[in-house]
């Protein structure tokens, strides 16, 4: 009898906690609108948010805080739902966790954390430059579809059915015009790095030059375009996009890392003309193709991994491509192009190697067909 007694009281005493549990959560259950917020995105309201708490009186004494730089302020109430609105103001990536939380007098109001996720302009179309120009197209299809239906919609009156509306609106205009931005970039002609000269025509400075003197370590071709220009000449961008990679500090004892065989594997080799190519910056293009800025004195110190740059952005200076001697005057950048192979299952997930190892623009051709077809893919102005 005892043990059905206690058993009674357990369950009365759960349903009671329950009870409060569900209570509490309605008194003061919080939610956000939307869990992303876009950090570059000033043209729209995507780098915004609404924080929605449930409580028996207004909340106009409480703020609302984050370890990244927001702004917010307290905009409605009704029917104990109480509303903040806040606006992300750190750029890029310089927030890296992002949660906002109610405060009291400078004290966190316990359970009222909530965690966004940051997107990032320069994230975004780092994923979409590895889409073919037909996945790219159905992809804008796809966010159109989205937009109309959304247009479409009857909404009630509910505040927040209208506002998680609006944003899913803007969202997907947001994507139309990224990806539109891509897809009309790709018929873009590159730009020549070197302002003010011209492209090499000497073959030994164009792709598929020989290299014997390489066998040993290298696959013995020349990747690349050799850019001359003066030394510590600034290199610019050749078109917008995203800087994917930067080497920096080489010293002269890092070519004592390269391994020589001539039965070294093809890894080895591709890594031994890392090493050969110095300071460096990498820039992903509009066409997703990869531009290898080789041989640089320095890159400049707002070229960061990750971020966007747009067409003419100095990237570096030029530097000497070997030991030099007394009377030392080959002063170029090296310029690799390396072609994106377009291998749907790898969107995101390409190493370094990987794409040291696509092939180069203009592999295989001859110079003479390079020289007459360069022109095709570079603008002379």
């Amino acid at each position: 009898m005892k043990k059905i007694f206690t058993s009674i009281f357990l369950i009365i005493w759960l349903s009671i906690a329950l009870f409060w549990y569900s209570f509490y959560n309605y008194l003061w259950g919080t939610r956000l609108l939307y869990n992303e917020v876009f950090s570059d995105a000033e043209k729209n309201n995507l780098n915004e948010n609404y924080y929605f708490i449930k409580a028996n009186r207004e909340l106009r004494d409480l703020e609302l805080k984050s370890n990244c730089n927001i702004k917010s302020q307290y905009v409605w109430e009704k029917n104990w739902l109480n509303i903040f609105h806040f606006k992300l103001l750190d750029k890029w990536n310089t927030c890296k966790d992002f949660r906002v939380f109610l405060s009291y007098n400078n004290k966190q109001v316990s359970n009222t954390q909530k965690r966004l996720e940051i997107k990032i302009k320069a994230d975004i179309i780092e994923f979409y430059s590895d889409f073919s120009d037909n996945d790219l197209a159905l992809q804008i299809a796809s966010f159109e579809h989205k937009l109309e239906d959304l247009k479409q919609e009857k909404l009630s009156d509910n505040v927040f059915i209208k506002l998680v509306n609006s944003r899913e609106q803007e969202k997907n205009k947001y994507y139309i015009d990224l990806l539109n931005y891509i897809k009309q970039g790709r018929k873009n002609k590159y730009l020549i790095p070197t302002p003010g000269y011209d492209m090499p025509t000497q073959a030994t400075r164009l792709p598929n030059a020989w290299r014997s003197y390489r066998e040993s370590y290298t696959d013995s071709f020349h990747h690349w375009w050799d850019f001359y220009a003066p030394l510590r000449s600034n290199v610019v961008s050749l078109d917008d996009w995203v800087v994917i990679r930067v080497v920096k500090n080489f010293q002269f004892s890092d070519l004592e890392k390269i391994n020589y065989s001539h039965n070294l594997p093809l890894n080895d080799r591709m890594l031994n003309l890392d090493i050969l190519r110095w300071n460096q910056v990498w820039i992903k293009t509009l066409k997703w193709e990869v531009a290898l800025y080789s041989h640089l004195s320095k890159s400049f110190d707002n070229i960061k991994e990750w971020t966007f740059i747009s067409r003419w952005y100095p990237v570096g200076q030029i530097w000497i491509t070997w030991v030099p001697d007394a009377n030392y005057s080959n002063y170029h950048l090296h310029l690799p192009i390396q072609k994106n192979p377009y291998n749907s299952e790898k969107y995101w997930k390409y190493s370094y190697l990987d794409i040291m190892k696509w092939d180069w623009l203009f592999r295989w051709e001859t110079i003479n067909y390079i020289r007459e077809n360069q022109y095709s893919i570079f603008s002379k102005k």
